[in-house]
């Protein structure tokens, strides 16, 4: 059929129809370049008027070397652009940005981490990364080792080999000196103290120490403090209390002072006693107060020490002393002849108990406690037939005791010696 021919209705040439569900439709066939063939490979031009084209299918755009400029609003079926957040949940529709994802080997999964700790690693069973191929280069920007060999290092420009100590001196810096046994060596300073603010468990050795705020000493066998009622045991470790020597006790401070102990001369312990009571000071029995000479009551059942023991006098309910006077169970006699010259009359003897003299000459006898007696040096004077009893008291002579008469009338001193 030629172009642009003339049709009348029911004559003439067919018109090709397109069947759409029982109703024809003209087909109609756009020729942009005017060939008359169907091609719309080389594009065509629309034009809407400011209207809008609804297309029903698929369009394909090809500038086909130009420029396709389209105004107004494209419907991309996208959510407006939007910054990515942490704790973001999973998309319902399609987002603006990179998920990421990791390959399981057989379907992607989300990759695990958070905000805090970044990406969550597995590093296997044994918690260890295995290089399997290739080499790892790890550039530490170190220079090669070298021993530090000198002090007054400058301050390093560059990553130093190893951790050696080192101290700076405000101008330079020297090694840390020290060895394996003692440690690190320490100056303590114009003042030569350190000061700690912790708990020091150990110390092996100190030469001085100013000032301690606290000490906890431990109470074992080697430690300083020992428990209340704790028992005694040889070589138990202490520290022992010393005195100062006031041979006069005399006040060393004022009320409320701190004192040291005062002892004699003899290392005895000053002490004054509160019950102490002033010579010929009136006493009240069961009031007053004293350091009493004990008694033991003892009158129908006596009791017995033994030798070397320590026991209480023995005493009536009455409080009186029960006294037994020593026994002497022998007696030695002896007759020595007057003379008018001094004579021995009793040796001395140590077991003496008790001695008995009577003068029967008719001449007086004057006997001494001691060597050589005389009418001018003696203890006692005895007349014709007096007697000396010793002990006249409660204390025995046992020195030598000598003798001389008047004169020689004939007559002895008849000795008995008790021991």
């Amino acid at each position: 059929m030629a172009d642009n021919s003339l049709r009348t209705p029911g004559v003439g040439e067919t018109i090709r129809t397109e069947d759409k569900a029982g109703a024809k439709t003209q087909v109609v066939i756009i020729d942009s370049g005017g060939s008359g063939a169907e091609d719309i490979a080389a594009g065509i031009i629309i034009r809407d008027g400011g209207n809008v084209i609804t297309v029903d299918g698929t369009v394909a755009v090809s500038s086909v070397g130009g420029t396709v400029t389209v105004s107004g609003t494209v419907d991309t079926e996208l959510p407006a652009a939007a910054a990515l957040t942490d704790n973001f949940a999973n998309p319902t529709a399609p987002g603006v940005g990179a998920f990421g994802m990791l390959w399981d080997g057989a379907t992607w999964d989300r990759r695990p981490g958070n905000s805090t700790d970044g990406t969550l690693v597995n590093l296997g069973a044994n918690n260890d990364v295995t290089v399997t191929s290739g080499a790892v280069t790890a550039d530490t920007e170190l220079p090669a080792a070298a021993a530090l060999s000198a002090d007054n290092v400058a301050s390093p420009t560059a990553p130093a080999v190893g951790a050696f100590a080192h101290y700076f001196d405000g101008t330079n810096w020297d090694r840390a000196r020290g060895d394996s046994t003692d440690g690190a060596l320490v100056n303590l300073g114009a003042n030569n103290d350190v000061v700690v603010t912790g708990n020091i468990t150990t110390v092996t050795t100190v030469s001085t120490v100013s000032a301690v705020s606290a000490i906890t000493p431990g109470t074992g066998a080697t430690n300083l403090g020992k428990a209340e009622d704790a028992i005694h045991a040889t070589g138990d470790v202490g520290v022992m209390a010393l005195a100062v020597r006031a041979d006069t006790a005399a006040a060393t401070g004022a009320n409320g002072d701190y004192l040291p102990l005062l002892v004699d001369a003899n290392g005895r312990l000053h002490t004054a006693d509160a019950a102490e009571l002033v010579d010929d000071a009136a006493f009240t029995p069961g009031t007053s107060l004293g350091i009493a000479l004990f008694g033991f009551a003892d009158e129908t059942s006596t009791d017995t020490v033994n030798e070397g023991d320590i026991g209480a006098v023995r005493m009536t309910v009455d409080r009186q002393l029960r006294v037994a006077a020593a026994s002497a169970p022998t007696a030695t006699l002896a007759n020595v002849g007057d003379s008018a010259t001094s004579v021995t009359v009793l040796a001395a003897n140590v077991a003496r108990k008790g001695a008995i003299i009577v003068n029967d000459s008719a001449a007086i006898l004057y006997l001494k406690f001691g060597a050589t007696a005389s009418t001018s040096s003696f203890t006692y004077k005895l007349d014709t037939m007096e007697t000396l009893e010793i002990p006249g008291g409660a204390v025995v002579y046992t020195g030598i005791i000598d003798g001389i008469w008047a004169s020689d009338a004939g007559g002895n001193a008849r000795v008995t010696e008790l021991t």
